[in-house]
């Protein structure tokens, strides 16, 4: 795995952590179901797709939107992924939020490996999808 270069840690780790956010407060209708489902694909496309991001540039911030890409990427990553969103839900919850869930995401996804202390069941998740990049990469 391997992010585009382009796209900064911290740019990186903040789409990681709104997508965590967005698996940790889908509805309960969605906790039941696998992260391929086409409800739960819509709902993370809606919740993810919308963001832009305001970039500070020398005439000014300017508001970047990578709707499109952000919404192929979120997309991809689920049809791919026939894990069940509460499981996802459950991951991140153990690892202390959205917030550690990304970091050691990012981590992964950059260096290849899973931190020691992110435990057993987050290295299983991750070594197990696919997509994580691209969805780092496109919404960030």
């Amino acid at each position: 795995m391997s992010a585009a270069p382009e796209v900064s840690d911290a740019a990186a780790i903040k789409a990681l952590e709104r997508f965590a956010r967005a698996i940790e407060d889908a509805p309960d209708h969605l906790q039941k179901k696998n992260l391929n489902d086409r409800e739960v694909v819509e709902y993370l496309t809606r919740v993810m797709g919308d963001k832009g991001s305001v970039e500070a540039t020398t005439n000014g911030p300017v508001l970047r939107v990578n709707w499109m890409g952000c919404t192929i990427a979120i997309a991809k990553f689920a049809a791919e992924n026939g894990i069940p969103v509460a499981k996802v839900s459950r991951i991140i919850g153990k690892l202390g939020g959205f917030a550690k869930f990304a970091k050691y995401a990012w981590r992964y996804i950059k260096e290849g490996h899973v931190p020691p202390e992110a435990g057993e069941e987050f290295a299983d998740f991750v070594m197990a999808v696919s997509g994580l990049d691209g969805v780092a990469s496109a919404c960030a």
